[in-house]
């Protein structure tokens, strides 16, 4: 269990961090609160070296840290 909340955690602190915003939740629409482009080619490539996953569709289709983070578990239990 663990693992999966280093990953959602993860993701939290790169999105806030792209986006200098420190009260981000879990569930909120990233684009709604002003990420832009620019925000997630840093999101989508931070997650790409970290995990190796190429999540853009997911960012823009459902751009959410939930979402990210379900996307980048679903990635690496693939590759299990």
């Amino acid at each position: 269990m663990s693992g999966m909340t280093d990953i959602i955690d993860r993701v939290a602190a790169i999105c806030r961090d792209a986006m200098g915003v420190s009260d981000l939740r879990a569930d909120e629409d990233l684009v709604a609160r002003g990420a832009d482009s620019l925000v997630a080619v840093e999101v989508v490539s931070r997650l790409e070296l970290d995990y190796g996953v190429d999540i853009v569709d997911v960012f823009f289709s459902t751009p959410t840290i939930d979402a990210l983070a379900d996307a980048v578990r679903s990635h690496l239990a693939h590759q299990q």
